[in-house]
């Protein structure tokens, strides 16, 4: 066997526990974070007997392709690993959003910016609120009256908004998987036998396109709109920085 029978004890009780959070209504991540370490022993201890016990076991007995079927495993991990990092990438719209605005109105003082609830927690954080003259606020449950106070809002719903605030940029944010759209170009670049043609469009075509590498799909997510009422005095003039030059998706 891979693992001592007084090991599997410890492997069994790890799966249970994650199988009770599992239950729970309210799940996150944090809660099973404990387990991993459990998981990476008994990883290592079955590839080190893969690797090299020399004891044929029924377990082994091809063991070329277990350690083939080891090293498959790992670079799929890795190149998944990869990727979600990139899909993460475009998953914090509100985060991106509170730094072009900070860039947009860099000469403006005494800006009180709302943040709703979405773009609290799809990427705005204590540490991202560092101009000391301004005032941000994460109020909820606020009637149409009190936002008109507010100079500028990161909002999901611009609709509520368009009497009286005005949008000055849109943040697209992650939205799924266009495996269609992916599997639709892969196909065209195999029939016509130039995957480096397949790679280069998806890249060139990144800039601009609400499709990432042609599988990662972007829609828009938070709205960054101005008050029509209330007239900001810049203390210079300033140029509208470069979208792209801050996070990724930003469009007018």
């Amino acid at each position: 066997m891979v693992l001592g029978t007084h090991l599997y004890e410890f492997l069994l009780s790890n799966l249970f526990s994650i199988i009770i959070f599992s239950i729970l209504p309210h799940k996150e991540w944090r809660f099973i974070m404990c387990s991993i370490p459990i998981f990476n022993l008994f990883s290592a201890i079955s590839l080190n007997t893969i690797s090299f016990s020399k004891s044929e076991t029924r377990f082994f007995s091809n063991r070329l392709l277990c350690k083939s079927i080891v090293y498959l495993t790992l670079f799929s991990q890795l190149f998944v690993s990869v990727f979600m990092v990139l899909v993460s990438f475009y998953n914090y719209p509100g985060g991106y959003a509170l730094t072009y605005l900070h860039s947009l109105e860099c000469s403006e003082k005494n800006v009180l910016v709302h943040i709703d609830t979405y773009s609290a927690i799809s990427g705005v954080t204590r540490f991202g609120q560092h101009r000391r003259d301004w005032n941000y606020s994460k109020s909820e449950n606020l009637s149409l009256n009190e936002y008109q106070s507010f100079t500028h809002l990161l909002t999901n719903q611009p609709k509520v908004h368009n009497n009286d605030f005005k949008t000055i940029a849109i943040v697209y944010g992650y939205s799924g998987l266009n495996l269609k759209h992916a599997y639709a170009e892969i196909k065209k670049a195999i029939r016509s036998r130039s995957i480096k043609c397949f790679i280069y469009s998806n890249f060139k075509n990144n800039r601009n396109s609400t499709i990432i590498f042609g599988v990662i799909k972007l829609e828009p997510k938070v709205w960054i709109m101005k008050n029509n009422q209330i007239s900001l005095s810049s203390t210079s003039e300033q140029e509208t920085p470069d979208p792209q030059s801050v996070f990724p998706k930003v469009f007018f």
